[in-house]
């Protein structure tokens, strides 16, 4: 799978998430994708986020990655360990 595909497959399970998701939770549905592939695409959506200055962000608190709007924690989140 092209990592284009990979990274909007990530972005619309974050946003949908009513829960947590951790890498392995995310693996779960792209069976056939490695890890450090689906770490690649968080890191690279923060990136975009930040660079277009977006109203909301993929952050980090507390070992555990979150989605942010507004500076106000979101339902999503990701871990990096899991």
């Amino acid at each position: 799978m092209k990592q284009k595909r990979v990274k909007q497959i990530v972005e619309a399970l974050l946003f949908a998430s009513n829960r947590s998701l951790t890498v392995a939770q995310i693996k779960e549905v792209l069976e056939e994708v490695e890890p450090s592939v689906i770490k690649t695409a968080i890191n690279e959506l923060s990136g975009e986020y930040k660079s277009l200055e977006r109203s909301f962000n993929i952050g980090e608190v507390a070992g555990r990655s979150e989605e942010r709007r507004g500076g106000k924690e979101c339902r999503s989140r990701w871990s990096p360990d899991d």
